[in-house]
C-alpha cells in the first residue's frame, strides 16, 4: 500500500510540498549546494521538497515548464522556488491558485510582486573583468547561456562594462546550457570564422566551463599559459582540476536557505489566515528581496599562482 499524498492533502486542505523548479539539474553543480540549503531548511518545517526540471538536457523546454506548473497545481504545492524566470502565463496561473513563488538566481518578471533572492551578478562580473585586466589580458570571450535564465543579462553587462574599462576586446557567444553544446558551439564558431583564439575565456557557469575546457584540450591549448579560464559558480571539485579553476562563488547554499525562509514565512502566514477565515492570497513584502554578494575564488586557471596551503 502506498498512500496517495496528493489526495490526502486535498482532503485535509493542507499543502505540505515545496516545489523547486530548476533547469538542467543534472549538469550544473550550482544546484547541488542550492538544494542542500533548501532541503536543510524545509526539513525543519515538516514539509517535503519536490523538484521539477524543465531543461533536463540543458536546453530550456517551454512545454516542460507548462506541464510542470500544471502538475504542481494539481498536487497543491504549498509554494514554488524557481531558478528561472517563469512565463507570464504560468506565473498568472500560480497567482490565481494562491501559490506563492520565490525566484532564485533569476529576477522576477517586470511588474511581478514575487520576491527574488539573487546574486550581485554585475558586481561579480566586474570583479572577474578587473582580475583579467590585472593579468594584462586584452582579448576576452564570454561563453554564456540563453536569456531564459535572467542572470545572463547582468553577467554579460558586467563583463561588457569591465572590458570597456580595461580597453579589452570582447566576444560574446551564446550556447545551450550544457557542456556538450558549449564545446560544439565554440568548435563551430572557430571553424566558420577562424578568428584568433582569445587570451581569456569567461564561462557563464560550470557546464559551459567544462565545454570550454574540452574545446581547448581538443586544440592542445594550454590553460592558463595560452588561454586563461574563469567561470561562474563554485563546485566541490573545482580545486581538483588541473589547473585548479578560478571561479565566482555565489554561495548558492546560503541563497537556498534565504529563499526557503522567505517562502516558509509566506506559507505560514497563509495557513494562519486560512484558520481565521481570511484571504489566503500570498502576502509579499519588500524585505523579502535579497541580493547576495559573490566572492572571486582565485586559483591557477586564470594565470595566478596559488598560495601554498597552510600546514
Amino acid at each position: 500500500y502506498v498512500a496517495n499524498a496528493a489526495a490526502q492533502q486535498l482532503r485535509r486542505n493542507t499543502r505540505n510540498s515545496v516545489a523547486v523548479v530548476t533547469a538542467g539539474t543534472s549538469n550544473n553543480a550550482y544546484y547541488l549546494d542550492l538544494m542542500r540549503g533548501i532541503q536543510r531548511t524545509v526539513d525543519r518545517s515538516g514539509r517535503r521538497v519536490i523538484m521539477a526540471d524543465v531543461a533536463a538536457e540543458g536546453a530550456y523546454n517551454r512545454s516542460a515548464e507548462d506541464a510542470a506548473i500544471r502538475n504542481l497545481i494539481q498536487i497543491r504545492a504549498a509554494g514554488v522556488i524557481s531558478t528561472l524566470t517563469l512565463s507570464k502565463a504560468n506565473l498568472k496561473l500560480l497567482h490565481e491558485w494562491e501559490i506563492p513563488v520565490v525566484f532564485v538566481d533569476s529576477k522576477p518578471p517586470a511588474g511581478s510582486p514575487c520576491p527574488g533572492i539573487f546574486t550581485d551578478n554585475i558586481g561579480a562580473a566586474k570583479a572577474v573583468g578587473r582580475h583579467l585586466a590585472g593579468h594584462g589580458y586584452t582579448s576576452w570571450l564570454l561563453l554564456i547561456y540563453p536569456p531564459v535564465w535572467s542572470s545572463r543579462y547582468d553577467r554579460e553587462l558586467g563583463i561588457r562594462q569591465a572590458a570597456e574599462d580595461a580597453g579589452a576586446s570582447l566576444t560574446v557567444i551564446e550556447s545551450p546550457n550544457n557542456s556538450a553544446d558549449a564545446r560544439r558551439t565554440l568548435e563551430d564558431y572557430y571553424a566558420s570564422t577562424n578568428p584568433q583564439i582569445p587570451r581569456a575565456i569567461i564561462a557563464g557557469n560550470n557546464p559551459l566551463a567544462l565545454g570550454a575546457m574540452q574545446f581547448l584540450k581538443g586544440r592542445n591549448l594550454n590553460v592558463p599559459a595560452e588561454v586563461a579560464i574563469v567561470a561562474f559558480d563554485e563546485f566541490d571539485w573545482a580545486p581538483m582540476i588541473d589547473p585548479a579553476l578560478t571561479v565566482v562563488n555565489e554561495g548558492s547554499e546560503e541563497i537556498g536557505v534565504i529563499a526557503t525562509n522567505v517562502l516558509s514565512r509566506i506559507i505560514d502566514q497563509q495557513t494562519a489566515s486560512d484558520a481565521k477565515g481570511e484571504s489566503t492570497r500570498p502576502q509579499y513584502r519588500n524585505e523579502d528581496n535579497h541580493e547576495v554578494t559573490a566572492d572571486l575564488v582565485v586559483r591557477r586557471s586564470c594565470g595566478c599562482v596559488e598560495a601554498p596551503e597552510s600546514a
